[in-house]
Parts: structure tokens; C-alpha cells; sequence
């Protein structure tokens, strides 16, 4: 695991630009085997947590819309391409050549991606912040910490949502 982890979520550590992250202790690079013996939690480490709760929350949150998206705009798709079949054999059993009926069809698969791409997008945000969570989670079980999370939502009159993330440590040795 990179070590530099452990240190985002220490009071102890230092950051610059030129060197990157240091110890506040001994002023050099991480160099421990496993887990940190002098590691401090405090606030950044409750942040950190806060931030990847409500990071998956927001993605998350999104499923059933873009599940809704999704079947919304395949069955506008299908229906233009079938009606555009529709329309091609109407017009072939009275002797019309067109290409109007492929046009349409061709504009019902036009339709398709507009379906497909959200929800690809929604699977890899929901894998990006999955991973993050996980990640944090796994480094905190290191040094026996465990958590719950309540994410709770504020909707002002405009629809605007302010997310606060309400953390409850179930566990809480650090050695």
C-alpha cells in the first residue's frame, strides 16, 4: 500500500510542492513497514472519511435516474427504428421506393448511444468512488478503526443539496 496514504490522514503531515509529503516528526519521507507507530488522527482524518462518504453518496444516488435515463431512451430509440420499418414496409407494399424509412431507422440508432453513454459513465464513477471508499476503509481496519456513516441531505428552495456526512466510530484503537 502506498505509504503516503497513511500520511493524508495524519496531523503530522507536511506537504510542499518541491519535497511532496514529509513526516512533521522526523522531516523525511514515510519509511514504515505495515503501519505507522507515531501516526496521529484527528480532523483531517474525519474530513477525509467525510469526503469519500459523500463522494459515493453522490454518485450512488444516482442509479435509479440513470437506470430511468437509460430505458427511456432505448425505448424512444427501438420505437423510432421500428417505426421507421413500419413505414418502409407500408411503403414497399404500395410499390414506393423510399429512403426515408432507412433515414429514420438511421436516427433511431443515432438515439441509442444518447441511452448507453450515461450509464457508462454512472458504472465508471460508481467503480472510481467505490475503490476510494474501499481503499480508506481497508487503511483505517490497519490500525482498528471502524466507522458508520450517515449521509445526510439539505435541499434548499432552489433544489440545491448540501451534503453533510454524520460519522459514528464503532472502533477506535490506533495501535
Amino acid at each position: 500500500m502506498d505509504l503516503v496514504k497513511h500520511c493524508e490522514l495524519c496531523e503530522h503531515r507536511l506537504f510542499d510542492l518541491s519535497t511532496g509529503t514529509t513526516c512533521g516528526l522526523t522531516n523525511l519521507k514515510p519509511e514504515f513497514k505495515g503501519k505507522c507507530l507515531n501516526i496521529k488522527f484527528g480532523d483531517n482524518h474525519i474530513r477525509r472519511i467525510k469526503e469519500a462518504c459523500i463522494d459515493y453518496y453522490k454518485v450512488a444516488s444516482t442509479k435509479s435516474l440513470n437506470i430511468t435515463h437509460f430505458v427511456m431512451y432505448m425505448v424512444i430509440g427501438i420505437a423510432v427504428m421500428l417505426g421507421g420499418y413500419l413505414l418502409g414496409t407500408m411503403a414497399w407494399d404500395k410499390g414506393v421506393v423510399s429512403t426515408v424509412p432507412l433515414i429514420i431507422i438511421g436516427v433511431g440508432f443515432s438515439i441509442i448511444p444518447i441511452a448507453v453513454g450515461p450509464l457508462i459513465s454512472y458504472s465508471q464513477n460508481v467503480r472510481i468512488e467505490k475503490g476510494r471508499k474501499s481503499k480508506m476503509d481497508t487503511l483505517l481496519k490497519l490500525y482498528n478503526i471502524e466507522y458508520d456513516s450517515e449521509i445526510l441531505v439539505d435541499k434548499d428552495v432552489h433544489e440545491n443539496k448540501e451534503y453533510e456526512a454524520k460519522i459514528t466510530f464503532s472502533r477506535l484503537h490506533f495501535k
